[in-house]
């Protein structure tokens, strides 16, 4: 029952007005005149709409007439409008009335129209959801008028964050007098020599960065897109190479004359790979641009028939700007080179045909060949006999070897067969004992996945020795002589048939029909066994900790391949945010694991890394964060005038790893201040290593 309403009931003696004083919604009218009565309410109760006008009968035979009034809730219209600072309608947006659900710009207009019942008291109006790219406008009371509408603006201010843009060079040290543009826009320089530049105010979104102007002696680099977040500050690295300049090399013989067809030039850095051309210039040099500056070592890498190798390598010093020019001799073939027959036996005197060997210089060069038995470089046909020309007077170790998996080449027993001396001019002939040849074979066995083709790990097999062999994938007893995941290789077997057999399985697979191997001496005989999978997933559970191993919490996770995204999982996805991440039913393979939110902008993100997913296995890592480096920026002051700098002081700061010592003026400016960049988190002492004359 709803109290304390009003009526103006009319009938033949007039219209007279009744109110439910006690307020029990309950009104008793007596001493009604008999006849029809026209009922209409004046007032109900505060957040009730009036109810329609009504019409009873009191007569002789009904003098105790009943009526009942229903009202409906008294409810208004509010209208709310999204827009710009330059009232533009911005779509999108949700609000909510007093804290319930909220209600969003579905057809994105810009307007939210809501039914809000009329209570006679204000109304909380907030946004709920900002419009995409600004912050949330301020909450607004408002006071809603029974069938009227009342309008509420939210006024939305552009969300922006910031950029921080590092210029350095390829160890991550900075570099001062960069000047870089934001989508195109006026530069922005680095005029106090720091390195770093930083945009304020960006609105969020995706924005280009230019090097318009890079460090001194260094070159342009392309520009750099980023996404920049509402209140956070991005960070862009530009990582400028030095300027560079080119070396100019000219080949000639022993008569001073130039040498250019079939020659090839490379120089090289210390722990670089080497830069080869074959190409000579119009002149017949050889020219190498784009180099950075710095000391190379130039040589020669092929010359024609007629021609040596030179015994050594030419220094070079590299100048940004200028061409270094370098003249290399290449000597005559005839001068330093001869040949060598070698006849190659087993232990028991007979000829081994199919050898290949390396010659090891015995003053630590570079090794010869590979040469084999009637391979290219074999001037004699016979089985077991090699005969070769044009080698470099000297001492050389004749070491064995055989073609490995990858094509690169293995000691054959890792032993020296015997050692040669070649001489200028002469031909020598050598036999040479191959030890140990022809007595022996191995096998190797590879288990797979019979639907991928994927090695698979974990197989133990059994091989029918005299004694049986029993080995597993990367066991500990050393059987297993490689350290290759889904590869066994066995070796010390004699020759002869043996039955090989799958006794365990890899976890989650089936076994295998045993097969024959036939080993023969010398060789490895190769076996393929399929697996079918019994489980095609396992888990993953990353573990996230610091640097001392202490849980973090907060971090992302993606789990991907070349096929696109497996999974994303947070922290919290578990409600226990407690540095343990997990992905369940990850199919079997090889996934790449990336960081997609640190623990906090504190730590640095890890590098993506690749996770092996095992059958029905739970693979567990330990991704580590370490803490992001800062910076230290000491002023030098006397102490009598704060405001007066002392310059040229040097500071030392020593700490878990030492700084310095760092000068005033390593910035290029002396001022008074010293910098120290890239200091790892910690505590440190900072010692004054020179200080300013005429002070302590």
């Amino acid at each position: 029952l709803l109290g304390g309403a009003c009526f103006d009931v009319g009938n033949n003696s007039g219209t007279f007005n009744f109110c439910d004083d006690d307020g029990n919604g309950i009104i008793d009218i007596p001493d009604v005149v008999f006849g029809t009565q026209t009922v209409t309410q004046t007032d109900a109760q505060i957040g009730y709409a009036l109810a329609d006008e009504q019409q009873i009968d009191v007569t002789l035979e009904d003098q105790n007439a009943e009526l009942a009034v229903v009202n409906e809730p008294a409810v208004g219209a509010v209208q709310v409008v999204s827009v710009d600072p330059n009232d533009n309608l911005l779509p999108g947006a949700c609000v909510s009335v007093d804290g319930a659900d909220p209600q969003c710009d579905d057809d994105q207009d810009g307007v939210i129209t809501l039914d809000v019942a009329s209570t006679g008291v204000e109304r909380t109006i907030s946004q709920a959801v900002a419009p995409e790219g600004f912050e949330p406008a301020a909450t607004q009371t408002i006071l809603v008028e029974s069938n009227e509408t009342t309008e509420v603006v939210f006024t939305n201010e552009l969300a922006t964050g910031s950029i921080r843009v590092l210029s350095a060079n390829a160890d991550g040290a900075a570099l001062a007098g960069a000047c870089v543009a934001l989508d195109g826009g006026e530069p922005l320089c680095d005029v106090d020599g720091d390195g770093v530049l930083n945009f304020e105010d960006v609105p969020v979104g995706e924005h280009t960065l230019s090097l318009i102007t890079p460090p001194p002696g260094t070159q342009s680099v392309a520009d750099q897109t980023i996404t920049v977040e509402a209140d956070v500050q991005a960070e862009v690295v530009f990582t400028s190479a030095p300027a560079t300049g080119s070396i100019l090399v000219t080949a000639q013989n022993n008569a001073g004359e130039q040498v250019t067809g079939g020659v090839c030039i490379a120089y090289q850095a210390e722990n670089a790979e080497p830069v080869t051309t074959c190409e000579a210039t119009e002149s017949g040099q050889f020219r190498f641009t784009d180099v950075a500056p710095g000391n190379y070592n130039v040589s020669v890498t092929q010359v024609p028939d007629d021609y040596t190798l030179p015994e050594s390598a030419t220094t070079v010093e590299v100048v940004a700007g200028q061409e270094a020019a370098v003249t290399i001799t290449v000597p005559d073939i005839s001068s330093v080179q001869g040949g060598a027959a070698l006849n190659f036996q087993s232990e028991d005197g007979a000829a081994v045909a199919g050898v290949c060997f390396l010659l090891i210089p015995d003053d630590g060069g570079q090794p010869l060949g590979r040469f084999c038995d009637n391979g290219t470089n074999d001037l004699d046909a016979t089985e077991g006999v090699v005969q070769l020309a044009a080698l470099p007077a000297g001492t050389y170790g004749v070491l064995l070897v055989e073609d490995n998996d990858l094509g690169a080449f293995a000691a054959l027993n890792n032993e020296i067969a015997a050692s040669i001396i070649i001489e200028a001019g002469v031909t020598i002939e050598q036999v040479i004992t191959v030890p140990g040849v022809f007595v022996q074979g191995s096998i190797q066995i590879t288990t797979i996945g019979a639907n991928s083709g994927d090695r698979i790990t974990g197989a133990c097999y059994t091989i029918s020795t005299s004694e049986p062999i029993t080995v597993c994938d990367n066991n500990d007893d050393g059987t297993d002589l490689t350290a290759d995941e889904g590869i066994i290789l066995v070796d010390g077997i004699d020759a002869g048939a043996y039955t090989v057999s799958l006794t365990t399985p890899p976890s989650g697979y089936s076994g295998a029909p045993d097969q024959t191997a036939t080993v023969v001496g010398g060789e490895t005989t190769q076996l393929t066994f399929e697996v079918e999978s019994v489980d095609t997933s396992g888990t993953l559970i990353v573990s996230k900790v610091d640097d001392v191993g202490q849980a973090l919490a907060g971090s992302c996770f993606r789990l991907q391949d070349a096929g696109g995204v497996f999974a994303e999982v947070c922290d919290s996805a578990d409600g226990a945010d407690d540095g343990t991440i997990t992905f369940s039913d990850v199919p079997v393979g090889t996934w790449q694991l990336v960081e997609t939110r640190t623990p906090g902008n504190q730590y640095q993100p890890v590098p993506a890394r690749l996770i092996e997913i095992e059958p029905a296995e739970t693979t567990t890592v330990e991704v580590v964060n370490s803490f992001a480096p800062g910076g230290l920026h000491v002023i030098k002051v006397d102490a009598d005038d704060p405001s007066a700098r002392l310059d040229n002081a040097c500071f030392l700061l020593d700490g878990v790893t030492t700084y310095g010592p760092f000068c005033d003026g390593d910035d290029l400016t002396v001022e008074g201040r010293t910098v120290f960049y890239n200091v790892v988190p910690g505590v440190f002492y900072l010692v004054e290593y020179y200080y300013h004359d005429g002070y302590d």
